[in-house]
């Protein structure tokens, strides 16, 4: 600014004309403005991480993927309670139990499109749970046989929220949860004689 200062006074002195100190006044002032900044220091690096927001949709689609796995945890504990528990269960009745859980799911889709999707979860969920608590109590015989089962279901379902609101770590918390399901069903069945249990289920031949 000093500079463009003594070019206006060098050209009033000179016996310049109006338009001539404008234009130099003009030339100072764009030399002045052109001259990069000083002291600027040097420039901090930043990183930029993007998240796509999770809809109704993605969430329930992602429900869907843990289907046939939740379906099959299910079935599971049905089968160890009719183990334990020496109980017969038909496959209608495996049917139906696999039925309502893959209910579950469209259950949750259409409520998720009305109301917020942990109040479509916790509404679904609820219903799943107390229709197979109701049923098993009948099946096994007792209603404490079937408040477990139903408990067990529950404990399911929560674990399952667990993992589709996690977005960065479902996948290690799945393979955590199939791992833990997996080793509980070969620790609790480690002295089960198979073989035994096969030769009881068939039926015993008549003596002629």
């Amino acid at each position: 600014m000093t500079s463009a200062r003594e070019q206006v006074r060098a050209g009033l002195s000179s016996g310049r004309g109006d338009g001539d100190a404008v234009a130099a006044v003009t030339v100072a002032a764009t030399t002045t403005s052109a001259r990069p900044p000083r002291n600027l220091g040097t420039l901090q690096t930043f990183d930029v991480s993007l998240a796509q927001p999770i809809n109704v949709y993605s969430m329930s689609t992602r429900a869907g993927k843990y289907g046939m796995l939740f379906i099959g945890l299910v079935l599971m504990a049905a089968f160890m309670f009719e183990l334990f528990r020496k109980l017969r269960l038909h496959p209608v009745q495996y049917g139906l139990v696999g039925l309502s859980i893959a209910l579950f799911f469209l259950l949750l889709l259409a409520l998720s499109e009305k109301f917020a999707f942990w109040m479509a979860y916790a509404g679904a969920a609820s219903a799943s749970v107390a229709l197979l608590a109701v049923y098993f109590s009948a099946v096994l015989g007792g209603w404490q046989r079937g408040l477990s089962f139903g408990a067990f279901v529950a404990l399911l379902y929560g674990a399952l929220y667990g993992l589709l609101s996690s977005e960065s770590n479902a996948l290690l918390l799945g393979a955590l949860l199939i791992f833990g399901m997996l080793a509980t069903l070969m620790l609790v069945t480690r002295k089960v004689d198979w073989y035994a249990l096969s030769r009881r289920n068939e039926p015993v031949a008549q003596s002629a």
